[in-house]
């Protein structure tokens, strides 16, 4: 029995050994070598050496595993993050583009209404200064009655 176990266990070195697995491989070197050399008592401790270097070299693999895909999901939120960002300030810019644009509107509009309202008073003042020509005074007439309903 012990023969047996020790075969698997010295082709499951050989195959690590081949798989290049960086933390097993220095394992399976020093216990092949601590088995060499006769440093164990019995076989059975031999084994249970060579499980507990895998056992350990499996736990730093996990490890380093889980650290890495920690890794990935930080970088993958701050990216997330810093797309958000850059979408509210775009945003943000469109709005204040949005508004100034509104301004504008709203200041060529009061420029008409005022650029009316001269041509208005221009108007009347001509008709006065005529004695109230008639036609004059009908054109006063709707431009007040057009600033009354604020068209």
């Amino acid at each position: 029995m012990a023969s047996t176990l020790e075969g698997n266990v010295n082709t499951y070195l050989r195959e690590r050994l081949k798989l290049g697995d960086s933390y097993t491989t220095l394992g399976a070197y020093l216990k092949t070598h601590q088995m060499k050399s006769g440093d164990y008592p019995d076989e059975y401790t031999r084994v249970l050496c060579i499980a507990k270097t895998e056992i350990e070299a499996m736990h730093a693999r996990e490890k380093e595993r889980k650290s890495k895909r920690e890794r990935e999901i930080e970088e993958r939120e701050k990216a997330r993050q810093r797309e958000m960002e850059a979408r509210e300030k775009a945003r943000e810019k469109e709005l204040e583009a949005r508004e100034q644009e509104r301004e504008r509107e709203r200041w060529k509009q009061e420029r008409r209404r005022s650029k009316t309202r001269e041509k208005g008073w221009r108007l009347f003042n001509v008709g006065t200064a005529n004695s109230l020509d008639v036609p004059v005074l009908k054109t006063f007439q709707s431009l007040a009655s057009l600033r009354k309903w604020n068209l």
